[in-house]
């Protein structure tokens, strides 16, 4: 999927990486305002990166990207 679609599953809640992010085993999470926080998983659980507001120009124009299976933060 591309970056459009990807944000749009966002918005709606899941979590979403690219092939960029997959291979460091990083995802992103939506927060609002167009502002996402970045997450590596670390034994098995999410650790909080940093805040991403802009987007590089591969990640725009990726087409790799897709939703993370694993929603780390349902109950």
């Amino acid at each position: 999927m591309n970056i459009i679609e990807a944000i749009q599953h966002a918005e709606n809640g899941k979590l979403i990486t690219n092939n960029f992010l997959n291979r460091i085993d990083d995802f992103l999470k939506y927060q609002k305002n167009g502002v996402f926080y970045r997450y590596t998983i670390e034994n098995g659980k999410p650790q909080y990166k940093y805040e991403v507001r802009e987007f590089s120009m591969a990640e725009i124009l990726s087409i790799g990207w897709e939703v993370v299976e694993n929603n780390y933060f349902k109950d």
